[in-house]
C-alpha cells in the first residue's frame, strides 16, 4: 500500500488521476482478503490531496477504482506460518521491477533422485576397472565420478570416429561425449583430470588412424581449426587431427564466449556432440573449412561452478545442457585413510584386426563399426520417437531425447572400457546409475541458479523499497521546506503576527499537510516565535 500511495503522491500533472485510479484498483483487489475499506479510502484521499487533486475528483476516482478492484480479487502468494512471508512479497515487488523470480525448488524430479550409497558402492564393485578407478581417485583425494568422466573422455580420443551408435532414428549417432565436473572453486576439478591422466594410460589405435590433440576450447571457428587446416588441392579437407579432447577449465570462459555478439560456440558444440558437419560455407575459399560428419572424434571436459553456469543451463531450449554428463567433484564415501595408488590401467580400443579397423576408420561414419545394443534399448528409443511423431506438443515435455541418447553413449563407454563393442544389460544398468548422478547434479545447478535469482530479486526489491523511502523522505523535506519558506515570508509581511489558521491558508494546497512540520522547523531555528492571542495560537517573525 505504501508503494501505491507513494506513486500517487509523486505523480506529475496530467497523470495524477490515472495514478490514483490504478492505486485504488490494486488495493481494492486486496480488500476481499481483509484490507479495511475505510482505511484504504482515507489513505488514498490523503495521497490524492498531496498530489493536488480536487476533493470530488479524489472521491469519484477512489470509489470507482476500489469497486473495480474488489470485483477482481488478487491471487495471494502462499501463506507462510499463518501469514504472507517476506520473500513472497519481496519476490512480487522484484518481479514488478522487471526481475524474473524463479520458482523455489525443494525436491528433485523423480528422474533426478539422488543415488543411494549402497547403489554407489555396488556400482564401483561391478567390474575390476571401476574398482581401480575409485581406488585411484580416493588415493589422490579426488572424486571417483569425476575421474571416471575424464577416463571416458580420454578413452574416446583413441576410439575410431567410424565406431558409432547404429541408426535407430535417422542416421548414425556419434559417441562424442561432453563431461561437466561440478563443484565450487578449488573443489578438485583439475586434480581429477591429473589423476585420470596418470592412472588411465591410453595407447594409440592399432592402425595409427587416430591423430589425437588436447586443446583448450576456443570459439566456434576455433573448434573447426582444431581438426582442419586450410584446404589445398592435395588435401581438400586439410586434415590435421581426427580426435580432439577439448578442455574448459572454468565455465566462465564458455559463458563469456557464448555472450559475444555473433558467437557460434553453442550451436557448434551441439553439432559436435552429435557428430554433425562442422564449419560454414564461406565466400572466401581459403576460409571455407569444413569437417564432414562422423569424420572426427570429440570429447569435452568442462569445470562447472554451479552459480556461474547460467549461460549453459539457459540454453536448455537449444538442448546444450542435455548433451552434458554432469559429475560431482565431491566424494561422500571417501575413507579416512587413503588407499595406495594402483598401477596404471593400460587401455587400447577393442578391435578385431588392423585391416578391419582401417576399413572402419575410412568409412567416415557411413559404414563403420556399429556398437551393438540390446533389443530392449532399441524398442525404448523407437517407442519414444513414435510418441513424438504422433503428438509433438504432448510428448516433448515428457521425452528428453538428448538425455536418452546421452545415456546410450555412457552405456557404450562402459562397454568399450570393458573391452567390447557390444552393450550388455550390465552396461545399461551402470549407465542408468551414472545418468541419474548426472541429472541430480544438473538439478542442483538449476536449484542454485534459481536460489541466486531469488536472492537477487529480494535484494533488488529491498533496494527499491529503501529508494522509495529515501525519495519519499526527500520529497517530504522539500515540501516542508517550501511550506516553511511561505510561512516565513507571510510573517515578515505582517510584523504583528498571524493566526495558525491564516498561515495554513497561505500555504500551497498540496503542502498543507506539512504545515505543522514547517512551523516546528521555523521555531526550532529561532526564525519565528509562538504567542497566544485570544483563544488561538499565533506566530510572528523574530527580529
Amino acid at each position: 500500500m505504501e508503494r501505491e500511495l507513494l506513486i500517487v503522491r509523486t505523480s506529475i500533472e496530467g497523470n495524477r488521476r490515472t495514478s490514483l485510479l490504478h492505486a485504488a484498483n490494486k488495493l481494492g483487489q486486496l480488500i476481499p482478503h481483509g484490507l479495511e475499506y475505510a482505511h484504504v479510502t482515507d489513505q488514498l484521499r490523503e495521497a490524492g490531496v498531496s498530489a493536488g487533486l480536487e476533493p470530488k475528483e479524489i472521491h469519484d476516482t477512489t470509489r470507482d477504482g476500489l469497486a473495480w478492484g474488489m470485483e477482481r480479487p488478487r491471487a495471494l502468494p502462499e501463506a507462510v506460518d499463518g501469514g504472507l512471508g517476506e520473500r513472497e512479497w519481496l519476490a512480487e515487488l522484484g518481479a514488478r521491477d522487471g526481475v524474473s523470480v524463479a520458482p523455489e525448488v525443494t525436491q528433485p524430479p523423480e528422474t533426478a533422485k539422488a543415488v543411494e550409497s549402497t547403489e554407489i558402492n555396488d556400482f564401483w564393485l561391478t567390474r575390476p576397472e571401476l574398482t581401480l578407478i575409485r581406488q585411484a581417485a580416493q588415493a589422490r583425494r579426488v572424486s571417483p565420478f569425476a575421474v571416471l568422466g575424464v577416463v571416458f573422455a580420454r578413452m574416446l580420443t583413441i576410439t575410431p570416429h567410424a565406431i558409432t551408435i547404429p541408426p535407430l532414428i535417422g542416421g548414425h549417432a556419434s559417441l562424442n561425449l561432453f563431461v561437466g565436473l561440478v563443484g565450487p572453486s578449488g573443489a578438485g576439478k583439475g586434480s581429477a583430470v591429473a589423476c585420470a591422466t596418470e592412472f588411465f594410460d591410453i595407447q594409440d589405435s592399432l592402425d595409427g588412424s587416430t591423430q589425437r590433440k588436447f586443446v583448450n576450447l576456443g570459439s566456434g571457428e576455433g573448434i573447426v581449426h582444431a581438426y582442419r587446416k586450410k584446404p589445398t588441392d592435395a588435401e581438400p579437407y586439410g586434415i590435421v587431427n581426427t580426435a580432439v579432447l577439448f578442455n574448459v577449465a572454468e565455465i566462465d570462459f564458455l559463458t563469456a564466449t557464448a555472450n559475444r555478439q555473433g558467437a557460434t560456440i553453442m550451436p557448434m558444440l551441439r553439432s559436435m556432440w552429435s557428430g554433425e558437419q562442422l564449419g560454414f560455407q564461406n565466400a572466401d575459399p581459403t576460409r571455407r573449412i569444413q569437417v564432414p560428419a562422423h569424420s572426427y572424434r570429440a570429447s569435452l571436459i568442462c569445470g562447472i561452478q554451479p552459480q556461474k553456469a547460467g549461460a549453459l543451463l539457459n540454453d536448455a531450449d537449444g538442448g546444450t545442457p542435455q548433451r552434458f554428463t554432469f559429475l560431482p567433484t565431491d566424494d561422500t564415501t571417501a575413507p579416512d585413510e587413503p588407499p595406495p595408488f594402483p598401477p596404471a590401467l593400460i587401455y587400447s580400443t577393442p578391435q578385431s584386426n588392423p585391416a578391419q579397423a582401417r576399413e572402419h576408420a575410412n568409412s567416415l561414419g557411413t559404414g563403420g563399426r556399429n556398437m551393438v545394443l540390446p533389443q530392449h534399448i532399441i524398442d525404448t528409443i523407437q517407442a519414444q520417437r513414435l510418441r513424438m511423431l504422433k503428438d509433438q506438443a504432448g510428448a516433448s515435455a515428457d521425452i528428453a531425447g538428448h538425455d536418452t541418447l546421452n545415456r546410450i553413449k555412457l552405456a557404450c563407454c562402459f562397454a568399450l572400457l570393458n573391452g567390447s563393442h557390444t552393450v550388455t544389460d550390465t552396461d545399461w544398468e551402470l549407465s542408468g546409475i551414472l545418468h541419474r548422478v548426472s541429472l541430480n547434479q544438473r538439478w542442483h545447478i538449476q536449484n542454485q541458479l534459481q536460489e541466486r535469482a531469488r536472492t537477487d530479486a529480494d535484494n533488488k526489491a529491498k533496494r527499491s523499497a529503501r529508494t522509495a523511502v529515501i525519495i519519499e523522505n526527500t520529497q517530504e523535506a522539500s515540501k516542508t521546506q517550501s511550506a516553511a519558506k511561505r510561512i516565513l515570508t507571510k510573517l515578515q509581511e505582517n510584523p504583528g503576527g498571524l493566526s495558525a489558521g491564516a498561515l495554513q491558508a497561505a500555504v500551497r494546497y498540496n503542502h498543507r499537510e506539512y504545515f505543522e512540520d514547517a512551523i516546528q522547523v521555523l521555531v526550532d531555528n529561532s526564525q519565528i516565535e509562538q504567542f497566544v492571542e485570544g483563544s488561538g495560537k499565533h506566530y510572528r517573525a523574530k527580529k
